[in-house]
């Protein structure tokens, strides 16, 4: 750690120490916003001179910030965590070979969770910095062919220089939400190279008390990255309509049904989800993530044959690859189909729609579009001219077990929700 910057030092930037005296402000009220973990748009808010909340006001409630803000603190995070949350995910790598992988969530550091559902983040914060961070899911789904409720796990990162201090493990001790979903079964993706999160996984888990309290498994699951070269608009395609729905839902479980880890879509719960939070009007500062202008059908002869969606993750989620010996970068930040249905036995009518939203992609520079497309391999010969890659990454799972509750984890055709890949 000798060598690594000082995440703790409060450098003042010039341009707010000016707005504060332009409004008469004290003089180490930056200081002190700063040091209490104030992000900068809050700090810029206060010191804009607005006529509600007054600076007498953000000052009062700066000095009741300020008796809880020193020493290290674990709990779930907040909406005003964004600019420490972007700030930990590029400090924080994982090594995969000779590679140091950076996944970088910004400007809005929670737009992947707000697709999961009743997804919460821990966060470690000491003096405003955060220095770690998880996430977790909890939801309904079929497993099995019998209803569970499954937990997922995710995004877990400790910054650089602050690893090997029992960070991750504290995040792993600490408890979620009070009205949480608790996961019967719990699962998460690692990549297949990435040691560390093993060996961490492996550490976690007492193998010796595995047979009273855990079932464990592994399998693997397959995403394809396709070309954003290969976009072809379709005249058929146009956006969805409220009353497309139930159709969309009857394609999307005709197309999914069976698979573990998939719950059949509602009508209600599709609606939910396109409503990006907010049914009616949305303020000007909630960052959109995915809704209605995002869902397509493509109709054939009246009749609505494939749906699917595009997610625009590199917006919000990318990956930055620095070598360690050669120091070539690379990005990588994809957009994702979702909510994907055809008609049985019309999958070209899927891989048109495909093409549709790859033109898409490739209008917003995106580097790929990533589809879970694992159990539709004639989707994938017919996109061949789309020079589909595969990413295999290690299924982990774990299933519950207390007493005459025993939950057996292992699962067989595993479907894959890329809002939780």
């Amino acid at each position: 750690m000798a060598d690594q910057p000082d995440v703790f030092e409060i450098v003042v930037p010039p341009e707010l120490r000016a707005r504060a005296a332009a409004i008469g402000a004290p003089d180490d009220a930056v200081e002190r916003f700063l040091a209490a973990g104030y992000p900068r748009w809050k700090i810029e808010f206060a010191l804009s001179g607005a006529p509600f909340p007054t600076l007498d006001m953000w000052l009062a409630e700066l000095t009741d910030r300020e008796r809880f803000a020193t020493g290290l603190t674990v709990r779930q995070a907040t909406w005003e965590d964004d600019e420490r949350l972007s700030d930990l995910f590029a400090h924080s790598s994982e090594r995969l070979g000779d590679w140091d992988v950076y996944v970088e969530r910004s400007p809005n550091p929670f737009a992947q969770h707000r697709l999961q559902e009743n997804a919460a983040v821990k966060v470690i914060v000491e003096r405003g910095v955060a220095l770690a961070a998880g996430a977790q899911a909890g939801r309904s789904s079929i497993v099995r062919g019998t209803r569970m409720s499954v937990g997922w796990m995710g995004g877990w990162r400790v910054r650089n220089g602050f690893r090997r201090h029992g960070y991750a493990g504290m995040l792993l001790s600490t408890p979620g939400p009070a009205n949480g979903v608790f996961g019967m079964l719990t699962y998460w993706y690692v990549r297949l190279e990435n040691g560390t999160a093993n060996a961490f996984i492996a550490r976690s888990v007492d193998v010796s008390d595995v047979a009273s309290t855990r079932t464990l498994a592994k399998l693997t699951a397959t995403v394809h990255h396709l070309d954003p070269a290969a976009g072809r608009r379709d005249p058929r395609v146009r956006p969805v309509r409220p009353d497309d729905l139930p159709r969309c839902v009857e394609l999307i479980n005709a197309t999914h049904g069976g698979l573990d880890l998939f719950r059949p879509y509602t009508v209600d719960a599709l609606e939910d989800r396109l409503h990006d939070l907010f049914w009616g009007p949305k303020p000007p500062f909630v960052p959109s993530v995915y809704g209605w202008d995002d869902l397509a059908v493509l109709e054939d002869d009246g009749r609505v044959m494939a749906c699917a969606g595009l997610w625009d993750r590199g917006r919000d989620v990318r990956e930055r690859w620095a070598h360690r010996t050669t120091g070539e970068e690379r990005t990588v930040d994809n957009a994702c189909l979702m909510d994907v249905g055809f008609e049985p036995g019309h999958e070209a009518a899927l891989a048109a729609l495909t093409r549709h939203h790859l033109a898409t992609t490739a209008e917003l520079g995106r580097t790929s579009l990533t589809a879970a497309f694992e159990f539709l391999p004639a989707v994938v010969d017919a996109l061949a001219d789309a020079s589909p890659a595969p990413e295999t990454r290690s299924l982990e799972t774990m299933g519950f077990a207390d007493g005459d509750v025993r939950i057996d984890a292992t699962l067989t055709r595993p479907y894959t929700d890329l809002a939780y890949w």
